[in-house]
């Protein structure tokens, strides 16, 4: 048996189809893949985008995706059968890589605390002028400059 894989679902369901109803949409996607043995880890509901061209004569189509676990030979079958649905206008179905995985786990750590000054730190701070500072200062002096040439 081969091992499983991270897959990322990327979706655009049929602007057709009413707002109320994506959900049973959505539900029929889910139910495809528990089918096939595949657990979702992650997944963001579908929000109505306007499309950069037209799929099927459709302008504006809802987006949603989810992440799963499962085998390669579900790929295939999950592509097959989403090639068939009709109110699925188009699917991306694309490997989720090491280095994504460790991303996203970084994403959902808490935050960290910002690191607290130390006394050196701001006493240097205190002599030091900010570059927009000294930004403001030019800008006031070529204030200064075009007036005294605005004026001659």
């Amino acid at each position: 048996m081969t091992d499983k894989k991270t897959y990322e679902l990327a979706y655009f369901l049929s602007s057709s189809i009413k707002e109320d109803d994506v959900l049973e949409h959505v539900k029929k996607i889910r139910d495809e893949l528990t089918k096939l043995n595949c657990e979702i880890t992650k997944e963001e509901l579908p929000q109505l985008r306007k499309l950069a061209y037209a799929i099927k004569k459709e302008n504006e189509g809802y987006f949603g995706y989810m992440h799963f676990e499962g085998t390669p030979d579900v790929v295939k079958e999950l592509n097959a059968i989403f090639v068939l649905t009709d109110h699925i206008l188009r699917h991306l179905i694309t490997e989720v890589t090491k280095y994504q995985k460790i991303q996203m786990e970084q994403d959902l750590a808490p935050a960290r605390k910002p690191r607290e000054e130390s006394e050196e730190e701001s006493i240097l701070k205190e002599g030091v002028k900010s570059q927009i500072e000294e930004n403001k200062a030019d800008i006031g002096k070529l204030d200064e400059k075009l007036e005294e040439i605005l004026n001659k």
